[in-house]
C-alpha cells in the first residue's frame, strides 16, 4: 500500500540512524546511549550544532560501546547545542539555539557523580535520559562547564536563565507546576530503564535541523514508545515566538485523554508544549486532537477515494492544563504525523517515510521521516545504518 506523503515544511534535510539492535541492560543502555552520541556526533558533521559540554562517565576515558576500547562510564552525559537554523534565527525576541542533554546509568544510580544533579522520570535509578531546554534570549542556558572534553562537569543546578526567562521541555521542570524546579535535574525517558528494557531492543534516531525523534521497540515487536522535541507550527493567527512541543510517551498510540506532561514527571506520558504568546509564554501540559472514533475503520483507511492510499494527519496538540490555567490550540506538528488503520514498519514506496506504533493494525501509529534502502524492522546490527 502507500501512504499519501504531505510536503515537510521546516527544518532541512532529515537525518537518521536507525535499526540500532541493542542488548539487555546493564550493556544495552550503554550501547544504545553510544549509539545516540555517534548520532549526535553525525550532525555536527552536517553542520546542525555542536557538542557543547560533555562527560565520559565515571572512571572512562571515551564514548566507546561496552567491548570498545574506551567504554562509556556511568553517567556519562553530553550536551549538544542546535545551531541557528532558518525557523530559529535568534534574535532576542524570536526562538534561537536549543540544548539538548542526554545521560544514561546502570550499575550505579542515576544522578551520580559525574551526573549529578540528575534523575530519570523523577526516581528510577537507571536507564537513558533526555532533556531540552532553551533561553528566550536565545542565550546559552546550560550552568555547567562546556570544554566539551569530556570532563565537565553540571552546574548545581543544570539549566539557568540568566537575564533571560528559561523553559525546559518537561512540566515537572516549569516553575509553580513542577516538582523539579529548583535543580532542573529531572529527565525524560520513554521507557528505556534496567527493569524493562528488553534482550535485544530496536532503536532509532531521527532529526532535522530542529526536531529531534527517538523511537525506541523494547523486546524488538514492533511496539514502540517516542521522545519527541522540536517545532510546531503556529496557526496563522498564532504569535508563538517559541513554538516548541516535547513527548515523551512510553506506549504508543498516543493517549487523547490523559495529559503530557506531569508535576512528579514520573508518568508514562510526559513532555511539554510551549504556548502562544499572549498565555506566556509557559510549558504547559497538552493533550493531541484525535480522530480515531470516525478514522480508524477499514472502509475508511486506506483511502478508497485515493487509489488505495493511507493519508496522514497533522498532530494537533492543545494546551489543557488547569493548574497554569492555559488551554487552546497554537498550532500542528510537522515533522512527525498520524496514521490510522496501517501496520508498524509501513513504509511509502520511496522510503521517505514510514510508521510507528503498536501490533494493533488499526490503531493510531505515528508516522516520521525515513531514509535509506530499507524499510524499518530491518537488520540485527548494532549501529544500525545512517542515511
Amino acid at each position: 500500500m502507500l501512504l499519501r506523503v504531505k510536503e515537510k515544511k521546516l527544518g532541512g534535510t532529515v537525518k537518521g540512524r536507525v535499526d540500532c539492535v541493542v542488548g539487555d541492560a546493564p550493556d544495552g543502555n550503554r550501547n544504545l546511549f553510544v549509539n545516540c552520541k555517534q548520532f549526535f556526533d553525525g550532525l555536527v558533521t552536517a553542520g546542525y550544532g555542536a557538542i557543547h559540554a560533555s562527560n565520559f562517565g565515571a572512571s572512562a576515558s571515551g564514548f566507546d560501546f561496552h567491548d570498545g576500547t574506551s567504554p562509556a562510564g556511568e553517567n556519562a552525559w553530553f550536551v549538544f547545542e542546535w545551531a541557528i537554523s532558518t525557523e530559529r534565527p535568534g534574535g532576542g525576541s524570536v526562538l534561537g539555539k536549543v540544548y539538548t542533554l542526554v545521560q544514561w546509568a546502570d550499575g550505579t544510580a542515576f544522578g551520580t557523580a559525574p551526573g549529578n544533579p540528575g534523575l530519570l522520570k523523577g526516581a528510577v535509578a537507571d536507564g537513558v535520559g533526555f532533556q531540552t531546554a532553551f533561553r528566550e534570549d536565545g542565550g546559552d542556558p546550560w550552568n555547567g562547564t562546556s570544554a566539551a572534553d569530556g570532563a565537565d562537569t553540571k552546574g548545581a543546578t543544570v539549566w539557568t536563565a540568566g537575564a533571560s526567562s528559561l523553559h525546559i521541555l518537561d512540566y515537572s521542570s516549569t516553575p509553580t507546576a513542577g516538582t523539579h524546579d529548583t535543580n532542573f535535574e529531572n529527565m525524560l525517558s520513554p521507557g528505556v530503564d534496567a527493569a524493562t528494557i528488553g534482550s535485544a531492543n530496536r532503536v532509532h534516531f531521527l532529526a532535522d535541523e530542529d526536531s529531534f525523534i527517538f523511537l525506541f521497540d523494547k523486546d524488538n515487536n514492533g511496539e514502540y514508545s517516542i521522545y519527541f522535541a522540536g517545532l510546531y507550527i503556529p496557526k496563522p493567527d498564532v504569535t508563538a515566538s517559541y513554538p516548541m512541543i516535547c513527548i515523551s510517551h512510553t506506549a504508543l498510540p498516543l493517549s487523547t485523554t490523559f495529559s503530557y506532561g506531569t508535576a512528579g514527571g514520573n508518568s508514562i506520558r510526559e513532555g511539554g508544549l510551549v504556548t502562544a504568546d499572549t498565555l506566556g509564554p509557559i510549558v504547559g501540559s497538552w493533550r493531541p486532537v484525535s480522530f480515531d472514533s470516525q478514522m480508524t475503520n477499514t472502509t475508511l483507511q486506506p483511502n478508497p477515494q485515493s487509489l488505495a492510499v493511507y493519508d496522514e494527519f497533522d498532530i494537533v496538540p492543545y494546551n489543557f492544563d488547569a493548574s497554569k490555567a492555559v488551554y487552546g490550540w497554537p498550532g500542528s506538528l510537522d515533522l512527525i504525523r498520524q496514521v490510522y488503520n496501517a501496520p508498524t514498519h509501513m513504509a511509502n514506496s520511496d522510503l521517505t517515510r514510514a510508521i510507528f506504533g503498536d501490533e494493533t493494525v488499526s490503531s493510531v501509529k505515528i508516522s516520521t521521516p525515513w531514509g535509506g534502502d530499507y524499510p524499518p524492522g530491518t537488520g540485527t546490527v548494532r549501529t544500525g545504518r545512517s542515511f
